[in-house]
């Protein structure tokens, strides 16, 4: 009893606190993972708002630095397809780089749309590196309540 108290008090007062630790593989797992992940080069991945009203649909996607053939758009089962390239502008051979901060290369984002939006009528602009994407909201039938007749 007297050694547990004192156990107790030690772990209460702080002394041992930052060297009794409890091993969880999890953890291990997830310091792997993110080390593993800081080795593959980040992609370009543009950010994207989605707004609506009683009508339609909006989205707005930031594509700063592309040019409008760089890109395309395609509707299918519910979701839209966002897909482009954006090319590196220096010559690596003649250039001497001194900082890379821009992503370049491939890029794809997948949007899930509500039921309520409407393939038919898709469109879309692009300026000052803004792509914009209308949808149409169309009405989703409600469901109909059906009489179950006794026989």
């Amino acid at each position: 009893m007297k050694n547990k108290l004192l156990i107790t008090a030690l772990l209460a007062s702080g002394l041992f606190a930052h060297d009794i630790r409890v091993w969880d593989p999890f953890i291990e797992i997830q310091k792997e993972m993110k080390t593993l992940q800081k080795s593959f080069p980040k992609s370009f991945r543009p950010s994207l708002d989605m707004v609506s009203d009683n009508k339609f649909y909006t989205i707005k996607v930031e594509l700063p630095g592309l040019d409008l053939k760089d890109i395309s758009l395609e509707v299918l089962d519910s979701k839209l397809y966002i897909k482009g390239k954006k090319e590196k502008n220096y010559e690596a051979k003649t250039q001497k780089l001194h900082r890379i901060e821009r992503s370049y290369g491939e890029f794809s984002r997948i949007v899930y749309l509500p039921k309520d939006a409407s393939a038919n009528g898709v469109e879309s602009s692009y300026k000052n590196g803004v792509l914009s994407i209308t949808l149409n909201k169309i009405d989703i039938p409600k469901p109909k309540k059906i009489e179950i007749k006794q026989i």
